[in-house]
């Protein structure tokens, strides 16, 4: 490594670290990061390298090769599905308003959320928003394609939220993708 980047060997590894390599064998890279004098640069530059000679040399000198073991500390817990736990609540018999309020969220995240499921028509829309509503607002955004959320509400009022335009959109674009 020294001759082909045209340094001294110490410049690469210093003969500390090499030793602790020796010591240690460390075969991950979370075990090579431990390893004083390895930073983050050469971590970067020549760990591949490095843990490349070890594992070769254990091979080698025919030495156990332990399987890899997370540390639980250091997994990420999974994330939860934030939509999911709406539809549930709302399934459970939560109105909109009310799941937005026990999760501490804007109304009209929750109304995105639960117009994602309305789109992917696993809930109707008619428990969501009135059938009056629901033919006014369909009756403007057939006639108006490609009108933001924005340009439907200006235009449909006080009486129409957006999180109601929200759901109907994503309701037509549901029987949309359903039509033959």
């Amino acid at each position: 490594m020294a001759d082909a980047s045209g340094t001294d060997p110490y410049q690469i590894l210093p003969q500390k670290t090499v030793q602790l390599l020796v010591r240690e064998l460390p075969l991950y890279r979370k075990d090579l990061k431990e390893i004083p004098g390895i930073g983050k640069k050469r971590l970067r530059d020549f760990g591949h390298e490095l843990l490349d000679l070890i594992t070769a040399y254990c091979i080698e000198k025919e030495m156990e090769i332990p399987p890899r073991q997370e540390k639980l500390e250091e997994e990420k817990p999974a994330k939860p599905d934030t939509r999911k736990i709406s539809l549930d609540m709302f399934l459970a018999g939560k109105s909109p308003r009310k799941i937005a309020q026990d999760r501490q969220l804007a109304l009209t995240t929750i109304e995105g959320h639960l117009a994602h499921f309305v789109g992917q028509g696993m809930l109707t829309i008619e428990n969501l928003v009135p059938q009056e509503k629901l033919e006014t607002i369909a009756a403007y955004l057939l006639q108006h394609e490609s009108a933001t959320t924005g340009e439907a509400k200006s235009a449909l009022g006080e009486h129409c939220s957006y999180g109601e335009i929200n759901l109907v959109r994503a309701y037509l674009h549901s029987k949309e993708m359903s039509a033959p």
